[in-house]
């Protein structure tokens, strides 16, 4: 879905949408209204995603806002907003912290996460610069599918957030609760991104009270993608907002708080009736090809070069009901001479998966679980889906056949790494891989 024209329009019906172009926010008419259909379903999309927060830190309520995020958790519903929504300056956290739907429907919260190093920097005096950086924290909410509808979530693409440059993006959307204490109208600002690195700067119109914790989207792949979290809104018109971007370390603390992704695992072809050993995806010392380890849980478990971060890199929005991509990097040990090649490419034209420096789209896998095992187990595939209507490829790990006698001798590693065609019989290597 390309988004209306990078959504040049008027938002119909209550969310208002706003141009900044350097001072400030000019209202428009709607000019195209052929395309009220598909703007009613940006507005619904928009008006399910991003909350109105009420809170108060033992004196005056206040209000800020929230946006869910399309974490793959099991366990929350996600939203992310401001971490000085969720505690004050003086270090008193939140109380009565309620979520307010569309409809005015409204939540109490019990659990709440804040970024430890914006937490630490609090009543520090002059407080850091880079404090803004963490300014960020998130709402769990117990997963609820009578409550679907309502919390619909929007993307992120960790290898765009982690681009210093955002691919070249220049634009961006800032959609929050800031018109009046305690409205309920949602506003739309679209603003040119000035500042990138660790904080995210763009030009915003007057302070308004409530908008902190909106997110900062773009249009990305034709995905509503969300790139940061605004924190702070200029004290006068011209100025320029500032928002946490999600980087990659932001991303990961997303991913620990919420039980999204695995992390610090080994990724194995599990052995059979016949084979006492597991076949392990690894790295050998300084090589920048995969190998494969061959070896019990325990043999495993005392070495330093078989364990990844497989994270949900590429995360849809829950409207598009996609499965989110996977990527995998490798915990290089410390004795490694160069630590900046950690992401995983997969080349099947090659038979092999290499290590690379830069995080691109193109490293992304699915994980696919299989089901009616007691343990879980997963096929990985490369996205790509051929245009001859293919499935696309899968990864196989083999061990050439060797068995206890080869292992107690020391034959342990070697190549081991294929990939065919998904489902395609009479290839060489397991299909079929757990995650321990």
């Amino acid at each position: 879905m390309k988004l209306i024209s990078r959504l040049s329009v008027e938002f119909t019906h209550d969310i208002k949408h706003e141009y900044a172009r350097g001072a400030s926010c000019n209202h428009r008419e709607d000019q195209q209204p052929k395309l009220k259909s598909e703007l009613d379903k940006v507005n619904f999309q928009l008006r399910n995603t991003i909350v109105r927060l009420q809170f108060d830190f033992g004196g005056q309520v206040n209000y800020g806002t929230g946006f869910f995020i399309n974490l793959p958790s099991t366990k929350y519903d996600v939203i992310l907003t401001a971490g000085h929504n969720l505690i004050s300056e003086e270090k008193v956290k939140a109380r009565n912290l309620t979520v307010i739907y569309h409809g005015n429907h409204k939540e109490k919260v019990t659990e709440f996460k804040i970024c430890p190093q914006y937490e630490e920097s609090l009543g520090t005096n002059p407080r850091l610069p880079t404090h803004v950086n963490y300014d960020y924290g998130v709402i769990l909410l117990p997963k609820d599918e009578g409550q679907a509808d309502k919390r619909l979530g929007l993307g992120l693409d960790l290898s765009l957030n982690i681009d210093p440059s955002l691919q070249g993006l220049r634009d961006a959307f800032v959609s929050g609760y800031g018109d009046g204490v305690g409205s309920m109208t949602l506003r739309t600002c679209f603003s040119p991104l000035k500042g990138l690195g660790n904080k995210i700067e763009y030009y915003l119109e007057s302070k308004e009270q409530g908008m902190s914790g909106s997110p900062i989207w773009v249009t990305h792949d034709g995905q509503m993608t969300v790139i940061g979290i605004h924190n702070t809104t200029p004290e006068k018109k011209g100025a320029r907002g500032i928002g946490t971007r999600i980087t990659e370390e932001v991303f990961r603390t997303l991913c620990l708080w919420t039980q999204s992704g695995f992390f610090d695992r080994r990724f194995c072809a599990p052995g059979g009736k016949t084979k006492s050993h597991n076949t392990y995806l690894s790295f050998s010392q300084n090589e920048d090809s995969a190998s494969v380890f061959l070896g019990s849980s325990s043999a495993a478990a005392d070495r330093n070069n078989l364990t990844f971060d497989i994270v949900p890199a590429y995360i849809f929005p829950k409207w598009a009901n996609r499965s989110p991509l996977y990527a995998f990097k490798f915990r290089k040990p410390p004795s490694c001479s160069d630590r900046k090649k950690c992401w995983v490419e997969w080349q099947p034209a090659t038979q092999q998966a290499v290590l690379v420096e830069t995080l691109k789209d193109i490293h992304f896998v699915r994980l696919i679980q299989r089901p009616r095992f007691k343990a879980a187990r997963y096929f990985l595939l490369l996205p790509d889906i051929p245009k001859d209507g293919g499935d696309g490829q899968e990864l196989r790990l083999y061990d050439d056949d060797r068995d206890q006698s080869d292992i107690d001798v020391g034959k342990t590693e070697f190549g081991g790494v294929s990939f065919g065609e998904f489902k395609e019989r009479g290839i060489v290597g397991s299909r079929t891989f757990m995650i321990e």
